[in-house]
Parts: structure tokens; sequence; C-alpha cells
């Protein structure tokens, strides 16, 4: 075996079996090359993971290890064993003695997984590839955050799982190769089955290269054993750098007579930004399609390679809220507890007095506790007596900390003054329940405030700020948090963001919150204060998309949410989905991150799946802006107040472009349309094609029908108001409309309860 210390890449990904100290790594990895086992089969080191391991030499960059293995067979005698490039049939050559120990055993048990295992036990590093482990004992001194980021890559490395850090792209080895071997060969029949007139050389070279893939193809199983599944050997190097020159001068439309006339060089980054620009906006507005998905995730997971895709994904069916013995022996606590009526407690609390000179201890005593025995019903007491009287001050030089109440010393003063930060109200529910008897303990941790970058995420080097605190406190056997700052009406985001945050809604929420009801917003400084077993991994915590009270209350939940369709490229749309209940309307927004910039509206729409109501949105950011916010506000039909649900990190590089969405507006009670097509604004004169897709009630729907003997309907009336009527079968209507008049063409829905039509959409007409 050569010992080597070359840097390469890996030009596919690997999944690595740790079991046989198999080195996993993802495409575009720097590795070290440490020894050459034979042409087959490196051992080397990842620079991203720094765990070792044997690995196949055809899933990275053969080349700077064939130059150094030239200039080591170059320097050295001809008696010394070498690998790939030496020509040494010695029968003591260590690379011939197990080419032909393949050969010979490839009918019988022994395989290149017997060879990675005798070599390993040759190897003096055997013990620590074995166990990765264990090869990293330093001691941790950064923040706690940074500490789980560099235990989590220990335990979650490439070639142990691709789930963390990478939960979206697939780092299994054979699906890697596979996918860019059927690229390979899908190009090169497209090119030979081409309509483009090759010359003779050319035609004669692709044939070479399609004859040599088939035998590859026909004798290839060296590892079959390794992968569990037979894997070609792939295309050569040479023979991808000439198939990619030929595939870009057919798409430059450039023959093989003019190769070497001149023309005007134009980078792939530019062609890239023309066609981007020239991409009109009908199609940009499409639904992005999984081919469209898969290309964006490829991409920003190339320049982001420990982004978390689907954070979503961490919470499972696996994972249940922590709870005592006498809890799980009755399985109705939680539905007992979520639903319990404390309006007697509070009106008590209500017209009870403040009185200033009693300590929260004493009050807690002699008020609350001669009146309330049951844990929930003090809990409540002491929850509604600090909402209620005191309200909150910021103080910057303030310091967070469980071991002591900042300016504890002027606790009476508080109480004469009835005003204190967040966290020294939170101390004060802490004595008070403590006083009281009850389990009880005070998180320190990071809140996802609404329009603040978390850059712990996005940034392993920055620390994790301790910026909030709450309480978590055992309540009939459950695991449960009350944030006492959050539910008083004069917090931060009460004050700040009033036209969307109900403080009365809010305030119900933050007492006896669910574990994953808080998981989005609020991360614990240690890992088991989350009280959700097993706990979820504080990085991928930090990566869900905040979803606010009202999510929670309303039953919003993500739908098929993936973090790389909010890093925009070019004119590249952000698109995600949420699962909302009936009769619920939700609007989104662009918020840039710097108030400089321009705010922009996203386009909603809705349709059902599976009998889920799914609203779509889809949208841009505003010129030039690099980051902002994509925020969600909704509110129930019939209700005046917009309340705040999620927001979430929004990028964009390269060239900008407005777009001009339909006018559209929600349609009438009970009743859904959903453009496919058009969704821009703007339209020529001619045959236009419609798409829709009309999702009503029962109610709605037979009531149409009956209207216009058994045939639903939709109403598209011109300028001119002449009304075309379009018929809906199955839920759809698709055709073509010969749009003749310039103007306002509107689409409306039948209310047939009042006689009249509602315009739901319009389009101008150029």
């Amino acid at each position: 075996m050569s010992k080597l210390h070359i840097k390469t890449r890996a030009t596919f990904s690997w999944g690595g079996d740790p079991r046989s100290n198999q080195l996993g790594f993802m495409e575009g990895d720097v590795i070290d090359i440490l020894k050459v086992v034979n042409d087959s089969v490196y051992f080397g080191e990842s620079q991203r993971t720094k765990l070792k391991g044997f690995f196949p030499s055809d899933y990275v960059d053969n080349e700077p290890i064939m130059d150094e293995l030239n200039k080591t067979n170059n320097s050295s005698t001809p008696s010394t064993p070498t690998s790939i490039g030496s020509k040494n049939n010695s029968s003591n050559s260590l690379f011939t003695l197990r080419k032909k120990d393949t050969i010979h055993n490839s009918n019988s048990n022994t395989d290149i997984s017997t060879l990675i295992d005798n070599d390993r036990l040759k190897s003096p590093q055997s013990s620590e590839i074995k166990n990765p482990e264990l090869k990293s004992s330093k001691k941790f001194t950064s923040s706690y955050v940074q500490q789980l980021l560099d235990s989590s890559t220990l335990s979650t490395d490439t070639n142990t799982s691709s789930t963390f850090g990478h939960s979206d792209f697939s780092a299994t080895s054979a699906g890697s190769f596979m996918r860019h071997k059927d690229d390979y060969e899908s190009k090169l029949h497209n090119l030979m089955n081409s309509n483009i007139q090759y010359n003779t050389s050319t035609r004669n070279a692709l044939n070479d290269i399609i004859e040599k893939n088939e035998k590859k193809k026909s004798s290839s199983n060296l590892f079959k054993n390794f992968l569990g599944s037979r894997i070609d050997e792939g295309p050569s190097f040479d023979d991808r750098i000439y198939l990619s020159s030929v595939e870009k001068m057919t798409q430059m439309n450039i023959n093989d007579a003019s190769m070497y006339e001149h023309h005007q060089y134009t980078s792939p980054a530019h062609q890239h930004s023309q066609q981007s620009l020239n991409f009109s906006d009908a199609e940009r507005t499409k639904t992005i399609s999984g081919h469209d998905r898969a290309k964006r995730k490829e991409r920003v997971l190339g320049e982001q390679p420990d982004l978390i895709l689907k954070p979503q994904e961490c919470i499972n069916h696996v994972n249940y809220e922590e709870r005592d013995a006498s809890a799980l022996m009755n399985r109705s606590a939680s539905y007992n507890l979520d639903r319990m009526d404390f309006s007697k407690v509070d009106r008590y609390i209500d017209k009870i007095e403040h009185n200033p000179y009693d300590s929260p201890q004493k009050f807690t005593k002699e008020t609350i506790l001669r009146k309330f025995k049951r844990e929930s019903e003090v809990c409540r007491a002491i929850y509604n007596y600090l909402t209620k009287n005191f309200s909150l001050v910021t103080r910057p030089d303030e310091i967070i900390s469980t071991k002591r109440m900042f300016e504890s010393h002027k606790l009476t003063e508080i109480m004469h003054s009835k005003t204190c930060t967040p966290h020294q109200l939170t101390w004060m529910f802490y004595l008070m329940a403590d006083t009281a008897g009850l389990e009880v303990e005070i998180i320190l941790g990071y809140l996802k405030h609404p329009f603040v970058l978390n850059e712990t995420i996005t940034d392993a080097k920055k620390r994790l700020i301790i910026n909030h605190s709450w309480i978590s406190i055992k309540v009939d056997g459950e695991y449960r948090f009350v944030d006492v700052s959050l539910g008083n009406p004069t917090n931060e985001f009460s004050n700040e963001y009033s036209e969307i945050w109900d403080t009365s809604s809010t305030r119900k929420f933050y007492f006896l919150a669910r574990p994953f009801h808080l998981i989005h917003t609020h991360s614990p400084r240690f890992i088991d204060q989350q009280h959700i077993v097993p706990p979820i991994d504080i990085v991928a915590q930090l990566s869900l998309p905040p979803l606010y009270p009202h999510s929670m209350i309303e039953g919003i939940s993500l739908h098929k949410f993936n973090t790389s369709l909010f890093h925009l490229k070019d004119l590249e749309l952000y698109d995600f989905e949420l699962e909302v209940p009936e009769d619920y309307i939700v609007q989104g927004k662009f918020k840039p991150y710097d108030k400089g910039y321009n705010t922009e509206d996203s386009f909603v729409q809705f349709y059902y799946r599976n009998n889920k109501r799914i609203a779509h949105f889809q949208g841009i950011m505003s010129k030039n802006c690099p980051v902002g916010f994509v925020y969600v506000t909704g509110k129930s039909e019939f209700s005046r107040k917009w309340n705040l649900l999620m927001s979430i990190p929004c990028f964009h590089q390269g060239k900008w472009k407005p777009l001009q969405w339909v006018k559209k507006v929600p349609g009438l009670n009970g009743v859904d349309v959903y453009l496919k097509e058009p969704k821009i604004n703007n339209l020529k004169m001619g045959e236009q094609k419609f798409d829709i897709r009309v999702f009503g009630k029962a109610d709605w729907v037979k009531e149409v029908k009956k209207f216009y003997h058994g045939v639903l309907k939709l109403g598209l009336f011109s300028p001119s108001k002449d009304i075309i009527e379009l018929d809906i079968y199955e839920n759809k209507y698709t055709g073509k409309i010969n749009l003749n008049q310039p103007g306002i063409w509107r689409l409306g829905v039948l209310d047939v309860k009042q006689r009249r039509w509602k315009i739901i959409s319009e389009w101008n007409i150029e």
C-alpha cells in the first residue's frame, strides 16, 4: 500500500459503512489521500468531518493522485510495489497481488471488503478508524451551541448518517454515482440521436465513447459486494471533457466547420443570466416542478453544505412529550389539562387589589394557597396575578441568570412600582411557584424574534445569544412551559407588532404551553430542557421556521417545507405551502431586513389535496434587497384582526426583475379558486390559455348546479361586460379564450343567495 498525502475532491457522494471502516463523504468534499490500497480502493481523511476510512477511487478526482504516483514511480526503484499507473508485473507487487486475488476469487467469498479488512488489521490506526467518535476528545471552550454543533458533527457525520445537516440530500453512494452516470449516458445518446450535423471525426469519437461505455457496463462487477448492487465504472475523465465540449457546441449552435472560426466568448454564468432575463413572466410564475426543486436544492447545498433543508422532519412519531409515570398511566391527562376551565381562578385574582407591601412569597401563602390547592389552579393564579399587575421595561444592562435575580435587592421597589424587566418577572413567577411547593425551573435560551436573523444556524462560529427566559413546571405529572413575560400584554412583541400580535390569545397560549408548541420559537440552553423524548438536535431546532402562537391555536402546519426555496438566485421565486383550516384566510409579505427597501406582497392561493386545505405562497423579494423575511399573517373570514403566524428568512443574489401578479381576492365564503395560469396581471390580446381549479363546499356547488341546471360555472367578464361562462368539470377548467378587447377582464364566482357575481380576479389586457 502506497503511503501518500495528496488532496483531492469528491466527484460523487459516497455513503460508506462505519462498521467496515469505510469513509463517507459528500460531493465536493476535500479528501486527503493517505494510502492507495490498489487501483480501485483508497484510504483517506475527509477535511470536513475529520474522519478516516476506505472508499472507492471512482468517487474522487484521480488526476492529482496519478500525478503524484507517477512522480513516486519515477523516483523509486523498479522493485518498489506501486499502485495505479505502475507497470510492475512482479508477483511481489501489492497491487498485482490484490488484483489477482480479486479476479481469482470473483466467484468465492473473497471480495473487496476482505481486502479492506486485511489492510485494516495491518494499519496501526485501525482502532482510531473503528471508533471515529473517540478520536475527538478535545475540550470545548466555545458556547453551548458551538459545543453541540461540534458534537453533532461527530455523531452524525456523513459516513454515519446523511440526515443531520443534509436532511434532503442523500449521501448514498450508489444513488449519487448512478445519478451522474445516467445523466452522462443520457447526454451522450441525445447528442448521437440529435439532428446536429457532425463531421466524421466527431461522430466516430462519439461512437467510440459509446462502445467503450457499453464494454465497461458488461464487464464491471468489482464493487458488487462492496455496494450490495452492481455499479458501473462510469465515464473516464477525458470522455467527460470531450462530451462536455461537444454538448456546449451543440447548445451554442456551433457546427464542426465553424469550430475554429472567431466567436465572441460568453461565460456560462453570463449565459445563465441572459436566459433568466429572457424568461417570460408566465413561465416564471408557474408552480415549481419537482425537477426544478431538485436543481434548487442541489445548488443551495453546494453553496451551503451545512444547511438543514427540512428541519421539520427532525420531529416525528418517535418523539413524545416528557411525563412522569403517573401521567403516562392517565392517557387523558393532556386532554384535561388543555381544556381546563380557569374562569373561577381568573375572577378571584381580578378582584384582589395589589398590596405593594406584600412580597411575592407572602402573597402566595396568604392569598393564593388559602383559596386554591390544585397545582394547575395555583399555577394559573400566579400567572394571572403577574400578567395583570406588572408592566415590563427593558434594561440593556440586565444580566440574565438562574442563580440570582437581577437587582434582587430592589424587589420591594418592584412591588411598589409594579414595573420590572421580563427576566425579573420570570424570577417572580419562580419564587411564587417554589413557595407553593411546585416543581419549577427557570430556563434560559434563545427566543426567535419575528424579524431578527438567527445567525447561529447560518454561521457555525456565531455564539448562541441567551436573550430570553421562561418557566418549566410540572403540573399533574406533565412538563409544561409558562412564558410569563410574553403572556404579559406589555411585552416587546405587543408594543412593536401591535397590528399583528393579539395580546389576549397569546396570553392564553403561553400558560402551560406544550413542549411541541414551543419548540419552534424557544430554544433552551440545555437540550434536556426541551422535555421532548428523544430530544430534538439543538441545531435542527434552531433551523425550524418560527411558528408563533396563532399557528398553533389555529392548527397551521408546514406542508412540504424546504429551506432551499428561500435562497433565491436571479429570477427565482420563493415558494412554500401551509396547511390551513377552512374558513381561514392567510396572506404573505416580504419584509426587508434593511428598512430602506420596499415591502412586497406574496401571491397566495388555496387548493385541496387529500381533504387538506393548502395555502400556496409565491413571491419575489424587493429590488436589490439581499436579505429579509417572508412573514405570514392570518385571520378567520369574519374577523378584522390579522395575527402573525410565521416569519422565515429569505435571501437573494443576482439579477432582479419586477413581477406583477394577477389581482386576486379570496373567493366566496367556502369557495377557493386556484389559478394555475395565467398568474400575471398584464396579458396580450389574442388567445390565452386558462387553467383554473375550483374547490367549493358541497352546499355552494349544489346551489350553483341547480341554478345552471346541473352544471358548475364560473363567469369571465370582458371590459364591455359580456360574460363568458366557464363550465367546470371535475373541479377544473382548461381551455383557450380569445381576449379580443383591451382593458380589464374579470373572473367571478356566483353567489346564488345574493343573486350576484363576486369578482375574485382581474387581468389587464393590452
